[in-house]
């Protein structure tokens, strides 16, 4: 649970919690061969067996879905095959050993790590405005992200010494040189990366307004 929800139950603010089922097996074949332009029938034994160890790591979650399959990408397990015109994938057994190289089991990759690995190669500067957007709420204005961020209190900025490894004690502020970057330059590496969604409280409005595509991504960001 994010700080900031705790913190609203606790001032027993209103709030509407919307549980969202997770897709069954059946939607999870669809989904992957969708987005592996795979053309589904049942005789396809190797899309199932991928789909078998996706549905094992994300339980039909579709955010973790999407971010499972752009892990194993990123990690050359997926690929786009220059040969034969489509994507294409490693042995699922190896992709089972390489994910879990001790157990050999789909189901003990830590996907919320998977998320927070993703936000850490992120720019210094995004990473920075992650971390203040996470106390702001799931959805935030650009000109309050943009006030809080100039107006950081000096006393909570550190030297590298004092930096610690628990990322949920400190907020560390940006290198020098990528202060002057504007602030929708520094988000907009998050939504590129699906990580943020851009939004207008107003479609004549000028303001952006942005919200975190998942809870997750919220609290991996804190």
């Amino acid at each position: 649970t994010h700080p900031l929800s705790e913190a609203l139950r606790k001032k027993e603010e209103s709030t509407t919690i919307i549980e969202l089922e997770p897709l069954n097996f059946d939607d999870i074949v669809m989904f992957v061969a969708d987005t592996l332009k795979r053309n589904h029938h049942d005789d396809d034994n190797d899309l199932i067996a991928l789909v078998e160890l996706v549905y094992a790591q994300t339980q039909g979650n579709v955010f973790y879905t999407k971010e499972f399959l752009q892990y194993l990408h990123r990690n050359g397990h997926i690929y786009y095959s220059l040969q034969n015109l489509r994507w294409e994938w490693e042995d699922v057994s190896a992709i089972e050993a390489a994910v879990s190289p001790e157990t050999s089991s789909a189901a003990e990759v830590d996907l919320e790590a998977v998320v927070q690995s993703k936000i850490k190669g992120m720019p210094p500067s995004t990473i920075h405005a992650l971390k203040v957007a996470s106390c702001l709420g799931s959805r935030f204005d650009l000109f309050v992200i943009e006030y809080v961020m100039e107006h950081w209190p000096a006393s909570l900025h550190e030297t590298k010494e004092e930096r610690t490894t628990d990322h949920h004690q400190t907020i560390v502020p940006p290198p020098e040189q990528e202060k002057d970057l504007m602030i929708e330059e520094v988000l907009w590496h998050a939504v590129d990366d699906n990580l943020l969604e851009e939004m207008t409280t107003d479609p004549l409005a000028t303001e952006m307004s942005y919200k975190f595509v998942h809870d997750k991504v919220q609290t991996a960001a804190f």
